[in-house]
């Protein structure tokens, strides 16, 4: 966890040191190693390079040698441990145990969301959406995934569709969505008032949001980032706001 935060934080921090501090904490409490692996893994790979993969083969083999005995956290893990190293082969026992006994489980959900990543078509992507659905319909990916459609629709000046999914099938939208698809009409002369309603609406989300309980922060924000990120989409959407409002002025004028 020490390398993963520092990655996501920025902070400058020492590999070697933070791989002595897993290393110790396992010590104390070897349940740990399994709950953070593939962290482990990857502060092994930081702080000796030169060793790593050694030490990552003897550890996965000493302890992780038998994927049927292995829990969903454990068999991703070692996939991806095995992935990064580039022996495929070895990854495909623990692939066929975590499809057989996690059907439903993060890492399946994971794969899918890297197949959805590489669809091109938009409407193709809403089609896959779709199935994604009914096979998981309480997955987390949903959110990323139709907010990646939405932003397509808009790239693509689709603003029609872009607007129809974010009204109709993206009902756990946030102001952030509504201002993105807002600003884009407002750059690319799309129907400013359109565009006016869906800030409207930005503007009433984000101020709901400013009140949100910080316990649905991200797992590396603080609640102090948590509320500045709120402060800064209220802020944007204004913005948005404000902007069309004064295009629509200058387009009455004209």
């Amino acid at each position: 966890m020490i390398i993963y935060m520092g990655d996501v934080t920025g902070i400058d921090i020492d590999k070697g040191e933070a791989l002595k501090l897993f290393e110790d904490e396992f010590k104390v409490n070897p349940s740990l190693k399994s709950d953070y692996l593939i962290y482990y893994f990857a502060s092994i790979i930081q702080a000796d390079k030169d060793h790593a993969k050694d030490l990552i083969l003897n550890e996965l083999k000493d302890n992780y040698s038998d994927p049927q005995k292995l829990n969903e956290s454990q068999l991703s893990s070692v996939i991806n441990a095995y992935t990064r190293l580039r022996l495929l082969d070895k990854a495909e026992p623990y692939k066929k145990q975590i499809f057989e006994k996690y059907p439903k489980g993060n890492y399946i959900q994971s794969q899918k969301y890297s197949e959805f990543k590489g669809i091109k078509d938009a409407d193709a992507k809403k089609s896959f959406i779709e199935t994604f659905t009914n096979g998981f319909p309480t997955s987390d990916y949903l959110y990323y995934m139709k907010n990646i459609l939405v932003n397509d629709y808009a790239k693509a000046e689709q603003f029609d569709k872009a607007k129809d999914y974010l009204d109709n099938y993206f009902l756990n939208a946030k102001a952030v969505q509504f201002n993105s698809l807002a600003w884009a009409m407002y750059e690319k002369n799309g129907d400013l008032q359109i565009a006016l309603k869906l800030a409207q609406k930005g503007v009433e989300l984000a101020r709901l949001e400013l009140n949100e309980d910080s316990n649905k922060r991200e797992v590396d924000q603080t609640p102090f980032e948590f509320k500045k990120e709120n402060e800064h989409n209220l802020a944007k959407v204004l913005d948005t706001y404000g902007s069309i409002e004064l295009k629509l002025g200058k387009k009455k004028m004209d």
